[in-house]
């Protein structure tokens, strides 16, 4: 929730430093980073200090989208349009897309509708992309 709130400012210069301090359930972040998965008992506030000073700089593959439920009417309104950041941290999106042959091959239904095509090619053409680029 933290990087989501950051997003909404417009950082000219710099982007924020975030550390990641992994204290409850949902730490795979924390665990991709190689921070572990949290701490347990009591801890040294100043080791952790340490170690977020000693800490390399990561950037994150992050993604605003937008979703406007009139852009196939071509009508504009603001209060119709969604935004929701997405991370991706864990993999580049091949996984999905096995899961989702997976699925369609066990459980072969019918996807008819031009917003889900035009999404899985999004999806397709952002996978192919990365993997150029590795």
């Amino acid at each position: 929730w933290i990087l989501d709130y950051l997003a909404k400012f417009k950082f000219i210069k710099y982007e924020p430093a975030v550390c990641i301090l992994p204290l409850g359930t949902g730490n795979d972040l924390s665990r991709t980073l190689n921070w572990g998965q949290g701490y347990v008992g009591d801890v040294d506030i100043e080791d952790i200090v340490q170690e977020i000073d000693r800490a390399k700089f990561i950037k994150l593959d992050r993604w605003e989208v937008k979703i406007d439920k009139n852009e196939l009417k071509n009508k504009i309104n603001s209060k119709d349009t969604q935004i929701k950041y997405m991370n991706n941290y864990i993999s580049i999106g091949c996984d999905a897309l096995v899961t989702l042959n997976f699925h369609r091959e066990r459980f072969p239904i019918q996807i008819d509708g031009e917003p889900f095509l035009v999404m899985f090619e999004i999806c397709l053409n952002r996978q192919v992309t990365m993997l150029k680029n590795v």
